[in-house]
């Protein structure tokens, strides 16, 4: 059972981040052979290559990255290819993932998104599309760092009203990462709870392209401890 210990001040995080070179390229260079592979929403896909959180964990830990995330898929289906689906079998060393906010569309937040809790993750981390894609990642021989998200701004229009059930969502992301050795869950609450304006883009909830290096710095000092990266 892994449990990082990470603790990095918010002005060590904005050095560390400025520190990075973040390449232009869809695939960023490294010194070595290890590989990363990133799926997921627009959290993951916001900005464009070089800016987004996973090419500052690639540039961090000089690995190659392929990024498959694209913005405004969803974990149990809908428009485009749905997160697990852009899992593609490989030799990755790394995955990064982060997801499932989009899913709670098909339901009214405070009223009836139990189910769609319940098949994303079960209350105790065991069952889901979440638990069935880390461990079809870890089976093929990657760790898995999920990103969770920043909590929604009081002005975010859309997702402001799901505060509840994205608490609860990360909560069980937290269980089947206390229970996983291959996986490490990164709580974007601890970093952009709601409060920090320069986190955020304007829509208040995607992060800024600071808010992005600074939670991209946080992962590839997770997964660096975790896994030795």
């Amino acid at each position: 059972m892994r449990f990082p210990t990470v603790i990095l001040t918010l002005a060590a995080l904005t050095s560390t981040a400025c520190d990075i070179n973040l390449g232009e390229e869809a695939e960023s260079t490294a010194k070595g052979n290890q590989q990363i592979l990133a799926i997921g929403d627009s959290f993951l896909d916001y900005h464009g290559p070089g800016a987004d959180l996973p090419y500052v964990v690639a540039g961090s830990l000089e690995m190659t990255l392929e990024s498959a995330a694209i913005g405004g898929t969803t974990m149990l289906g809908g428009e485009g290819p749905d997160i697990p689906n852009q899992y593609v079998d490989g030799s990755f060393d790394l995955l990064i993932a982060s997801g499932g906010g989009n899913d709670f569309a098909s339901c009214t937040c405070g009223e009836d998104c139990g189910p769609v809790l319940d098949a994303l993750i079960s209350e105790d981390g065991t069952e889901g599309a979440v638990p069935a894609l880390v461990s079809r990642a870890i089976d093929g021989g990657a760790k898995v760092a999920w990103v969770g998200y920043f909590r929604p701004m009081d002005n975010d229009n859309e997702f402001s009203a799901c505060v509840g059930e994205l608490d609860t969502y990360r909560a069980r992301l937290a269980t089947l990462a206390g229970a996983e050795d291959d996986m490490v869950f990164v709580d974007g609450v601890e970093y952009g709870s709601g409060s920090e304006d320069h986190l955020y883009d304007e829509d208040g909830y995607h992060p800024s392209e600071e808010g992005s290096a600074i939670l991209g710095a946080v992962v590839a000092a997770s997964v660096s401890e975790a896994f030795g990266f």
